[in-house]
């Protein structure tokens, strides 16, 4: 008896120093640089050329390099997914690997990939999502290529940029505040991550390349509570009736990683 309320008591103490533990959020902010973009702005990057044009928004948990690519001519465009790749610091990822899986649903040709304003979660752009072919419950392949018709665009995503906060020495990893956040600058030379999109396309009989090139040059930890604003409105003017937490500084050419402390 006296060995088991050793063990309830010895429980009960474990209860009580777990539920004194504390969770605080933060953030590893990381901006890039574009290097020779057509135009940049809050919601999009873009680069193009005489056949189309790719739009970035990088803004996620991880960093998001999907693109949108539009096919700018009057004829048919061929995106080579064996013959495209995002290099990350001179590492090839293939877009292309020849997946077959068992698909969950029954779809017809694809389906719908729905991107939002990160801010106001109004809809950006709808389109056929990236690169299968569903067929009733049955198997899901991955199509070495994907036909982009005139004047119509698609959206191609795979990967993250990174997956997990990374150690800066002069950066403090838990700021408390402002005047606690500091921010470590790179140039395109001592970036710690380089990253861009291998594009291969056709257009009638002719292959060309575009290359979407970006590098990190500037990282940041943040607290929380300098993320976000706060929003008592809904979209239409109505007021909410809690309050909805809203990024204060999301930008197209940046992305972040969220990470915990547990006190």
């Amino acid at each position: 008896m006296r060995l088991k309320h050793v063990i309830v008591f010895l429980s009960l103490i474990v209860i009580v120093i777990s539920s004194c533990n504390t969770t605080q959020t933060y953030y590893q902010v990381y901006s890039t640089k574009p290097v020779s973009p057509t135009e940049m702005n809050k919601n999009t990057v873009v680069f193009e050329d005489n056949n189309c044009i790719v739009k970035y928004n990088l803004w996620s948990n991880g960093g998001n390099p999907g693109f949108l690519i539009y096919n700018k001519s009057d004829i048919p465009m061929k995106i080579l997914l064996e013959n495209t790749h995002l290099i990350i610091n001179g590492i090839v990822h293939d877009y292309y690997q020849n997946k077959t899986t068992k698909s969950q649903t029954s779809v017809i040709s694809g389906s719908n990939d729905v991107r939002y304003n990160s801010n106001n979660n109004n809809i950006l752009y709808s389109v056929e999502n990236y690169g299968y072919v569903y067929s009733d419950g049955e198997q899901m392949t991955q199509l070495p290529i994907l036909n982009i018709p005139p004047k119509t665009a698609r959206y191609i995503n795979q990967f993250t940029l990174v997956n997990a906060n990374k150690l800066h020495c002069d950066l403090p990893t838990y700021p408390n505040n402002e005047r606690s956040v500091k921010i470590v600058s790179y140039t395109q030379d001592n970036s710690p991550l380089k990253f861009y999109n291998y594009i291969s396309y056709s257009i009638g009989m002719d292959t060309s390349v575009i290359e979407t090139k970006f590098y990190v040059n500037e990282v940041a930890n943040l607290p929380s509570k300098l993320m976000f604003n706060e929003i008592y409105t809904d979209q239409c003017g109505n007021s909410l009736m809690y309050p909805q937490l809203s990024f204060k500084n999301s930008q197209s050419h940046s992305f972040y990683i969220r990470y915990q402390r547990v006190n």
